[in-house]
């Protein structure tokens, strides 16, 4: 997006060189991100009706009853993203998961009891607690802070 023409027209000196590309998690790239896939948002609730669908950035979930509805959704998303985008997904094969069953799904474990912290965050959690005892109580008061906040944003 940000190599096309208009980019050049709009950005001038301020374009990306062509041997670069845009930092992870910066603004410019977080706005391109949704603004580039927005005509894939539109695409799957408007054309292919999926009931269920998710994005952030370039991470998507879809959720159906069957799983065959799935397979199709996915083999017309991955149309729409070559033809519409020149992308293609990254795991065009991955084989639908029963949504009665719990997963990982951008470092949330998911299911239907709600929305908790991933399997990496509760490790790093555990082993910052068993450290408790040698850190700095600001450090100690810092971190128990961020799991508080972590579990509120979480409904938790």
């Amino acid at each position: 997006m940000y190599r096309h023409p208009l980019a050049a027209l709009a950005l001038g000196d301020h374009r990306v060189p062509p041997d670069q590309g845009l930092p992870l998690g910066g603004y410019l790239s977080h706005w391109s991100g949704g603004l580039y896939l927005d005509g894939l948002d539109h695409h799957v609730k408007r054309v292919l009706k999926v009931p269920g669908y998710l994005r952030y950035m370039d991470d998507f979930v879809l959720f159906a009853e069957r799983a065959e509805a799935l397979v199709q959704a996915r083999e017309l998303i991955a149309d729409w993203l070559g033809q519409e985008r020149g992308l293609t997904l990254k795991h065009p094969f991955a084989e639908p998961l029963d949504n009665r069953l719990p997963t990982v799904f951008l470092g949330f474990r998911i299911s239907r009891a709600g929305i908790g912290p991933g399997p990496k965050a509760l490790r790093r959690l555990r082993r910052r607690l068993r450290r408790a005892d040698d850190m700095d109580p600001a450090h100690l008061a810092r971190s128990l802070l961020a799991c508080r906040g972590m579990w509120g944003a979480l409904g938790g």
